[in-house]
C-alpha cells in the first residue's frame, strides 16, 4: 500500500514568490544553522489608495532553525509537484485546466483579501524529512519555498519575513541584501 503523500499546505502572506524570477539565496552557518535565511524576488501586495502589485525582494528569517537544504531541480522544475498532495492549494488544479484564467483569479482573490492564495511557501505536512532525522519535536514544522531552479526546505519552529533592499547591479543573482527598516 503507497504512503500517503506529504500535503502542502501555502502560508498566507501578502507576497508570492515570482516563480519566473525567484533565484533563491539560502544564507546557513554551520555553527548556526538556527539563523537559517532565505532571500528571493516576490511579487507584494502594496496598499496605496489603490492596491497594486510590486517586484520586491523578500528575506524569510527562520527561528530555532535544525535543518536546512537547497534542492536544485531537474529539467527546469525545482519540485516535483506529483510528489505532494496538493488538494490544499487552491491554485493547483485550476492552472493546470486553464493557466491564465487561474492565475487572473487567483489575483483578484488575492486584492480583494490581501492575501496570496499560493505564496510558493508552504508548511509541509506529515514531514518525511523530520522523520528521517528523527527529529521528534512538536514546535518543529517543515518548511518549503520554490524557486525558478531550486527548492529550499528549512525544519524550524518558526519564521518572520521582512522586504529587503537589493545593494548593487542586478543580476546576477543572488544579490547583496541588506534589511530596510
Amino acid at each position: 500500500m503507497d504512503e500517503p503523500r506529504p500535503r502542502l499546505i501555502p502560508v498566507k502572506v501578502p507576497w508570492a514568490i515570482d516563480i519566473l524570477d525567484a533565484h533563491l539565496r539560502m544564507v546557513v552557518s554551520e555553527i548556526a544553522v538556527e539563523r537559517t535565511e532565505i532571500c528571493f524576488c516576490a511579487k507584494v501586495l502594496v496598499a496605496r489608495p489603490t492596491p497594486s502589485f510590486e517586484q520586491q525582494v523578500i528575506k524569510v528569517t527562520f527561528r530555532g532553525a535544525r535543518a536546512a537544504r537547497l534542492i536544485p531541480g531537474e529539467n527546469d522544475m525545482p519540485f516535483d509537484p506529483l510528489a505532494y498532495d496538493m488538494s490544499a492549494v487552491p491554485s493547483a488544479e485550476g492552472f493546470l485546466k486553464d493557466p491564465s484564467g487561474s492565475q487572473r483569479r487567483t489575483e483578484e482573490e488575492w486584492l480583494r483579501t490581501g492575501v496570496s492564495l499560493d505564496s510558493g511557501f508552504y508548511q509541509v505536512f506529515p514531514s518525511a524529512w523530520m522523520e528521517e532525522l528523527c527529529l521528534d519535536e512538536p514546535e518543529l514544522k517543515h518548511y518549503l519555498a520554490i524557486g525558478r531552479y531550486a527548492a529550499a526546505e528549512v525544519l524550524a519552529e518558526g519564521w518572520q519575513w521582512q522586504t529587503a533592499e537589493v545593494r548593487g547591479p542586478a543580476p546576477p543573482w543572488p544579490p547583496d541584501v541588506r534589511v530596510r527598516g
